[in-house]
Protein backbone atom coordinates (compact mmCIF):
# COMPACT_ATOMS: atom_id res chain seq x y z
CA UNK A 1 0.00 0.00 0.00
CA UNK A 2 1.55 3.35 -0.99
CA UNK A 3 1.65 6.00 1.72
CA UNK A 4 2.90 9.59 1.75
CA UNK A 5 5.12 10.61 4.65
CA UNK A 6 6.37 14.04 5.69
CA UNK A 7 9.68 14.41 7.51
CA UNK A 8 8.96 16.90 10.29
CA UNK A 9 12.50 18.21 10.80
CA UNK A 10 13.11 19.18 7.16
CA UNK A 11 12.17 22.63 5.85
CA UNK A 12 9.08 22.99 3.65
CA UNK A 13 11.20 24.09 0.68
CA UNK A 14 13.42 20.99 0.75
CA UNK A 15 12.30 18.33 -1.78
CA UNK A 16 13.39 15.57 0.64
CA UNK A 17 10.62 16.61 3.07
CA UNK A 18 7.91 14.52 1.37
CA UNK A 19 8.58 10.90 0.52
CA UNK A 20 6.69 7.88 -0.64
CA UNK A 21 6.68 4.66 1.35
CA UNK A 22 5.34 1.26 0.45
CA UNK A 23 3.67 -0.23 3.54
CA UNK A 24 4.14 -3.96 4.01
CA UNK A 25 2.24 -4.37 7.28
CA UNK A 26 0.26 -2.07 9.57
CA UNK A 27 -1.09 -2.50 13.10
CA UNK A 28 -2.57 -0.14 15.67
CA UNK A 29 0.92 0.49 17.09
CA UNK A 30 3.00 1.00 13.96
CA UNK A 31 3.94 -0.21 10.53
CA UNK A 32 6.67 -1.76 8.44
CA UNK A 33 7.46 -0.20 5.10
CA UNK A 34 10.11 0.10 2.43
CA UNK A 35 11.71 3.31 1.19
CA UNK A 36 14.28 4.33 -1.41
CA UNK A 37 16.21 6.57 0.94
CA UNK A 38 17.69 6.13 4.39
CA UNK A 39 15.85 7.64 7.34
CA UNK A 40 17.45 8.38 10.68
CA UNK A 41 16.62 6.41 13.83
CA UNK A 42 14.06 8.40 15.89
CA UNK A 43 13.21 10.61 12.89
CA UNK A 44 9.72 12.10 13.31
CA UNK A 45 7.18 11.56 10.52
CA UNK A 46 3.59 12.43 9.70
CA UNK A 47 1.97 9.61 7.70
CA UNK A 48 -1.12 10.04 5.55
CA UNK A 49 -2.82 6.64 5.64
CA UNK A 50 -5.54 5.90 3.06
CA UNK A 51 -8.87 4.32 4.00
CA UNK A 52 -8.65 0.59 4.72
CA UNK A 53 -11.75 -1.51 4.17
CA UNK A 54 -14.66 0.29 5.80
CA UNK A 55 -12.40 2.43 8.03
CA UNK A 56 -11.71 6.08 7.25
CA UNK A 57 -8.27 7.31 6.24
CA UNK A 58 -6.13 8.64 9.04
CA UNK A 59 -3.13 10.90 9.61
CA UNK A 60 -0.67 9.48 12.12
CA UNK A 61 2.52 10.73 13.73
CA UNK A 62 5.35 8.39 14.52
CA UNK A 63 9.06 7.84 14.61
CA UNK A 64 11.50 5.57 12.86
CA UNK A 65 12.58 2.70 15.12
CA UNK A 66 14.33 0.61 12.44
CA UNK A 67 16.01 1.37 9.11
CA UNK A 68 17.98 -1.46 7.49
CA UNK A 69 19.36 -1.52 3.94
CA UNK A 70 18.33 -4.75 2.23
CA UNK A 71 17.98 -5.82 -1.42
CA UNK A 72 18.46 -2.29 -2.78
CA UNK A 73 16.02 -0.44 -0.52
CA UNK A 74 15.52 0.44 3.15
CA UNK A 75 13.24 -1.59 5.39
CA UNK A 76 11.60 0.65 7.99
CA UNK A 77 9.88 0.10 11.28
CA UNK A 78 7.78 3.08 12.35
CA UNK A 79 6.13 3.29 15.78
CA UNK A 80 3.03 5.48 16.05
CA UNK A 81 2.91 8.01 18.88
CA UNK A 82 -0.69 6.92 19.56
CA UNK A 83 -2.47 3.76 18.46
CA UNK A 84 -4.46 4.03 15.24
CA UNK A 85 -8.12 4.66 15.88
CA UNK A 86 -7.41 6.20 19.30
CA UNK A 87 -10.41 8.50 19.91
CA UNK A 88 -8.27 10.90 22.00
CA UNK A 89 -5.86 11.59 19.14
CA UNK A 90 -6.20 14.96 17.52
CA UNK A 91 -5.22 15.38 13.84
CA UNK A 92 -1.49 15.28 13.15
CA UNK A 93 0.19 18.67 12.84
CA UNK A 94 3.18 19.23 10.59
CA UNK A 95 4.51 22.17 12.61
CA UNK A 96 4.48 20.69 16.09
Amino acid sequence: MPVTAVRRHILDSDPRRVLGLHVKDVSRGGLSAIAREKLQHSEELVLFLPPLGTAMGEDATGQVVRCVFQNGYYELGIAFHRPLGDPDESPARLDS
